[in-house]
């Protein structure tokens, strides 16, 4: 690497250089000339090629990414060695650094983007979405969400699209000063999250998110003041969508729909009611969805305003794990630096190269296929993203819009009953093949049959169940297909019903703080209990169907302790609002929200009124609490 200055002039003859300075793995040598005259300095980095070098925001610093697999980061000036960082294996290709200069992406030959912190030296996360070499990493200054005060959780509440671009240079521009604050001395602390992107030799644009769980491991994600214990589900849902590069024109990123592939999700932490076994089969299977489903899915999945990784279960692919070739043809007599190799082995597992259950491991936002040769180029313009491929296409995509909370938790629910569907209907099958002696018995058959032999319940009510489940997606995806996303909101939906429940009260938490510019923190949960099925839910409410009131009755949303074991609840509004005060009235009650009749998992707590002479302490004895599902 060679320092130039563009008021001096280059010399006629080849430069001698003499050593200036010298450290572990690098050395730097000036100009022996009478004149000034460039190359000014001549840095060698590393061992074998320096694949890409970049200074820090305010031009004090170097980051030097090497085929060697080190990142090295210099003080320009002092030429001191700041830090270092190594690959998981492979050398790095590609290295960028935030905006505010606190953290540096690199990307490589492991497949992996790796970011490493500069004020503490070491790796704080990496990111796993490519399928081949990482070529360019870059920050997107445009999208990074600052805001003063404690952390908590997103809620969608910043600035539309369209007013985001309008002000987006004034925001990229104050991105530094205002990043600068979270290392003051103020105890209160800001909310920051990077946004960054990647591009491979997989031809896939990936775009990711460092947020201050990553940041901050140390700091509570929210202090939450609300009546609700919501814990958000951590499943992402399984698809993609590819579309083909056009030359110079602006393409949207989208995905296109299409019915959920054979590949499996993982095992769901829970199915509801539903035992175990329906996931026991993890092979991926070849039988067709049943068209109706199919149909649902198919038009749910076009609703679909950005992607994800698609999870695939097939091997990955595997290739040379050296450290790459190490060559030193230099005919320079005054290098003096004694090359040593490092062996992979013993850096794998230390600060300079923990291991990967040792750090954080990101997913992408959106991985998506946007060219069929090797990408090459990634800007962050104000108002698109730039990528180019070595096939010489540059292309222009417009940026990602914001998701709908609501939409995006029914599209991971309908595509994880397709594929529940799809597997529950070819386990059936193999089950009665072996019973009738066409099909010989495996150890996840045997397994299969005996926890539908041994199970809580009958295959016939299991199925019924799971059949119930099934039509309710069913509705959902139809209403999406006729009233768009917006119409997902007045679905009444039964809590019992779905996968994931408590990823629902999560969705409608967001809902309605991204509709209305609120903090997650300032909206408390309020519950009424309806008498009329064709009540209209306001703008910030949510009906709920099929709950169970166990140990008392509710007559004007009021509680009163009863001898029934078990009461049907009728149409439940979900109410977030805005909450003024944090204390408690002081003639209610709070109630669990279980899951089932177990009450072994707790989705969300609510606070009804008592209508009688009772204090909260009477229905905690009698163990009063709200099922979603018997």
């Amino acid at each position: 690497m060679y320092l130039y200055n563009v008021e001096h002039t280059c010399g006629t003859t080849a430069p001698h250089y003499q050593l200036l300075k010298q450290g572990e793995n690098y050395t730097v040598h000036t100009c022996k000339s009478k004149s000034t005259r460039n190359p000014l300095l001549k840095w060698t980095v590393g061992e074998g090629a320096l694949n890409e070098f970049a200074f820090s925001p305010d031009g004090k610093f170097l980051a030097c990414a090497s085929q060697d697999g080190f990142l090295r980061v210099f003080n320009f000036d002092s030429v001191e060695l700041h830090g270092t960082m190594k690959s998981y294996f492979g050398g790095l290709l590609c290295v960028c650094w935030s905006p505010d200069g606190k953290y540096i992406v690199t990307g490589g030959e492991d497949d992996l983007v790796t970011v490493w912190s500069f004020l503490d030296c070491r790796v704080i996360a990496r990111g796993h979405g490519h399928k081949s070499w990482v070529s360019v990493v870059a920050f997107d200054p445009y999208t990074t969400s600052v805001e003063e005060g404690d952390p908590m959780e997103f809620s969608g509440s910043d600035e539309d699209f369209q007013d985001q671009i309008h002000f987006g240079r004034d925001r990229a521009n104050s991105t530094q000063s205002r990043l600068s604050k979270r290392n003051s001395t103020d105890s209160r602390p800001v909310s920051v999250t990077y946004r960054f992107g990647s591009v491979g030799q997989d031809t896939q644009l990936c775009l990711w998110d460092l947020t201050e769980d990553i940041l901050f491991p140390h700091l509570p994600l929210s202090r939450t003041r609300t009546h609700t214990n919501v814990m958000n589900a951590t499943s992402p849902p399984a698809g993609s969508g590819s579309t083909n590069p056009g030359s110079n024109g602006n393409n949207s990123i989208s995905s296109s729909g299409s019915t959920p592939g054979n590949s499996l999700p993982p095992l769901l932490p829970r199915s509801n009611s539903l035992p175990h076994s329906a996931g026991a089969n993890a092979n991926s299977k070849s039988s067709v969805v049943d068209s109706a489903i199919a149909s649902g899915v198919s038009k749910f999945a076009t609703l679909s305003l950005h992607d994800r990784k698609e999870r695939h279960h097939e091997k990955d692919h595997k290739r040379n794990h050296s450290m790459g070739h190490i060559t030193s043809k230099s005919s320079d007599k005054l290098n003096l630096v004694t090359k040593t190799k490092t062996d992979p082995a013993k850096t794998l597992g230390t600060p300079l190269c923990p291991r990967m259950e040792d750090v954080p491991l990101l997913e992408p936002l959106i991985c998506k296929k946007i060219a069929h040769e090797r990408l090459a180029v990634l800007i962050f313009l104000e108002d698109c993203i730039v990528t180019a491929c070595q096939e010489g296409f540059i292309c222009t995509w417009a940026r990602p819009g914001k998701v709908d909370p609501l939409f995006r938790f029914f599209e991971r629910e309908v595509k994880m009953g397709a594929r529940m569907l799809q597997d529950v209907r070819q386990d059936l099958t193999d089950v009665i093949q072996v019973c009738e002696g066409k099909k010989k018995q495996t150890n996840d058959l045997r397994t299969l049959i005996n926890e539908l032999v041994k199970a809580s319940m009958t295959v016939i009510q299991w199925v019924t169940d799971f059949s119930d489940r099934i039509k309710q997606l069913q509705q959902i995806s139809q209403a999406a297909a006729s009233g768009g996303a917006k119409e997902l909101k007045n679905i009444h939906v039964c809590l019992g019903g779905l996968f994931v429940p408590e990823a629902y009260i999560t969705a409608t938490r967001q809902y309605v703080a991204q509709a209305n510019s609120w903090s997650l923190e300032e909206l408390c949960l309020e519950v009424n209990v309806t008498t009329s099925q064709n009540t209209v839910l306001d703008a910030c409410s949510f009906g709920i169907k099929g709950l169970k009131l166990q140990g008392a009755t509710c007559s004007n949303n009021k509680l009163s302790l009863s001898n029934t074991i078990s009461t049907e609840l009728p149409l439940t509004q979900l109410h977030w609002l805005k909450q003024t005060s944090t204390e408690k009235k002081a003639n209610a009650v709070t109630l669990p929200v279980y899951l089932n009749f177990t009450r072994a998992d707790l989705i969300f707590t609510v606070d009804f009124d008592i209508a009688t002479k009772e204090g909260p302490h009477s229905f905690y004895e009698r163990g009063v609490a709200v099922l979603c599902t018997e």
